[in-house]
């Protein structure tokens, strides 16, 4: 037995092919899977709180919302998201060991739809800012 060698790659193994683990832990996944399941979630979360303030009016997220640049960045997690799934699809299909096809799948949906809406947020708070439908 020398020291620093495993004794048994028997568990490692049994840890990488188990569903169960994998479900719960990011073993074997994509590391673009991983941060495209997390982006995809932010995403999900920040761009229906941003449409819900900015359309019911609360005072403070107006002001937070009218001004461009807080605006794109609360906007950025999707498209990011939307790049990262789709990295992360090329990543498996070259390394077919690595897991994360639901997360990429999801991230993807999200960061699609959730990069329109955004956009679509984006005009209405230019199209307000500027005056245009007054």
């Amino acid at each position: 037995m020398k020291c620093g060698v495993p004794t048994s790659s028997h568990a490692t193994t049994v840890i990488i092919h188990d569903a169960t683990i994998r479900a719960l832990l990011p073993v074997g996944r994509s590391a673009n899977a991983i941060a495209a399941g997390y982006l995809g979630l932010i995403s999900a979360l920040l761009i229906p709180i941003c449409g819900i303030a900015l359309f019911f009016g609360h005072p403070g997220w107006n002001l937070l919302l009218h001004n461009l640049w807080m605006l794109s960045l609360l906007m950025l997690p999707a498209p990011l998201a939307f790049l990262f799934g789709i990295l992360a699809i090329f990543d498996m299909r070259v390394n077919p060991e690595k897991h994360g096809m639901g997360r990429a799948v999801f991230a993807i949906i999200c960061g699609a739809l959730f990069t329109v809406v955004g956009v679509a947020i984006a005009i209405v708070v230019v199209y307000e800012s500027t005056g245009i439908g007054k």
